[in-house]
C-alpha cells in the first residue's frame, strides 16, 4: 500500500509524454504508484508507457471515453489516500509530491492543494510564473471559479469518491471546475505559493477556445452544481462554444495568447510582435491579433494601463458580475 497515487490520462500525447512520465519517476518522494490511463490513443502513447519497466507505473487501456471517464477509471484503481493529478504534456518539479503530501498530512481541514506553475510554450521555453491565490478565504470568494491548474493538484481520495468523482457528462471541457466545487463542500481548497509544475501551453489545448467560452462555462457549471445534471439546452450551448476549429484558427489563437504573455507579463516587445505577426499570418481576419500588434508599438505605460483594464474586466467576469460578451 502507498499513500500517494499519481493519476494521468493520455490521448495521443506521445510528443511530450516521456518528459511528463520521467518528471514523476524522479520525484524526491519515491513511494507512490503511477496510474496512466490510455484513453484510446492511436499514436505511440501506449508503447511509450510500456517502455518503462518501473513497477510503480501501471498502464490502463480503454476505448476513448473522454478525460472525465479516464480520470474516474484511475481514481477507482488508485490505492493511495492522496491522488496527485498529472497531465501528459506537463512537467512536475522534483519536490512536487513531497511538498503536497506533507501539506495535506499537516492540514486535515484541506481537501485539495494545488500550486503556482511556471508556464512554458510548446517548445518548453519559459513564459512566466503564475500568481494564484493561496488562502481558503480568498479562494472561497471566487467560487464557482476555482484558481487551480488541474495538473498541479493533489486531493484526498475518500472525499473525491464521496463527492462522486468527475462528472462524466462533461467529457473534457471543465470537468475540473465541477469537481473542485463539489470538493469545496467537504473542506478547504488551497494553493502552495511555490511553483511545482511546468505547465505547457499548446495550440491544441482544450482551453484554446473562442470569445465567451469561460463565461458560458461558468453559467453551465452553476446549473450543474445546482441541479446535479446538465440540461439539453446547456449541452447544445457547450457544443456551440467548443465546436471544432481549424488548425489555422487554433495556431492563430495560440500565437495571440503567447504574444499577450510576452507583452503583458514580462514585456518582451520583440517576442510579442513576432507572435502577433504569426497570429495574423495564420488568420488575417483575426481582429484581436491586429489590435494587439498595433498596441505592441505603443509606450509601455499605455500597454500597462490596457493590461490592468483587461484584467479588471476578467476578474469581474469570473465573479459573474458584468460578464464579458
Amino acid at each position: 500500500m502507498t499513500d500517494v497515487s499519481v493519476v494521468m490520462s493520455v490521448y495521443n500525447g506521445d510528443r511530450f509524454l516521456r518528459e511528463a512520465i520521467e518528471s514523476i519517476l524522479f520525484q524526491e518522494l519515491a513511494d507512490f504508484e503511477f496510474i496512466i490511463v490510455d484513453d484510446g490513443s492511436t499514436d505511440g502513447s501506449a508503447a511509450i508507457v510500456k517502455s518503462y519497466p518501473d513497477p510503480r507505473v501501471k498502464l490502463v487501456q480503454q476505448e476513448n471515453r473522454g478525460l472525465s471517464a479516464a480520470l474516474n477509471a484511475g481514481l477507482r484503481l488508485a490505492q493511495g489516500r492522496y491522488i496527485a493529478r498529472m497531465d501528459a504534456d506537463d512537467i512536475s518539479m522534483p519536490n512536487r509530491l513531497a511538498m503536497q503530501y506533507h501539506f495535506l498530512e499537516s492540514h486535515p481541514e484541506c481537501v485539495v492543494v494545488g500550486s503556482n506553475v511556471m508556464l512554458i510554450d510548446s517548445q518548453g521555453d519559459y513564459l512566466y510564473t503564475s500568481d494564484q491565490p493561496t488562502e481558503w478565504e480568498e479562494i472561497r470568494r471566487l467560487l464557482p471559479w476555482t484558481p487551480f491548474y488541474h495538473s498541479s493538484t493533489m486531493f484526498r481520495k475518500d472525499v473525491a469518491i464521496q463527492c462522486g468523482g468527475y462528472f462524466e457528462a462533461i467529457k473534457h471541457y471543465f470537468e475540473d471546475l465541477i469537481f473542485f466545487n463539489r470538493l469545496s463542500e467537504f473542506g478547504e481548497l488551497r494553493n502552495l505559493e511555490e511553483p511545482l509544475i511546468k505547465y505547457r501551453l499548446v495550440p491544441s489545448a482544450i482551453t484554446n477556445q473562442g470569445p465567451g467560452y469561460y463565461n458560458t462555462v461558468l453559467g453551465i457549471c452553476r446549473n450543474i452544481l445546482r441541479t446535479g445534471a446538465i440540461s439539453q439546452d446547456d449541452l447544445e450551448l457547450l457544443k456551440k462554444v467548443t465546436r471544432s476549429r481549424t488548425p489555422e484558427w487554433k495556431e492563430s489563437n495560440y500565437r495571440l495568447r503567447i504574444g499577450r504573455i510576452y507583452l503583458e507579463q514580462n514585456f518582451k516587445r520583440g517576442k510579442a510582435i513576432e507572435n502577433f505577426f504569426l497570429s495574423v499570418r495564420k488568420r488575417p481576419t483575426h481582429g484581436k491579433a491586429w489590435f494587439n500588434l498595433v498596441l505592441s508599438f505603443f509606450p509601455k505605460p499605455v500597454i500597462t494601463r490596457w493590461k490592468n483594464m483587461r484584467y479588471a474586466r476578467w476578474r469581474k467576469a469570473q465573479r459573474g458580475v458584468n460578464p464579458l460578451s
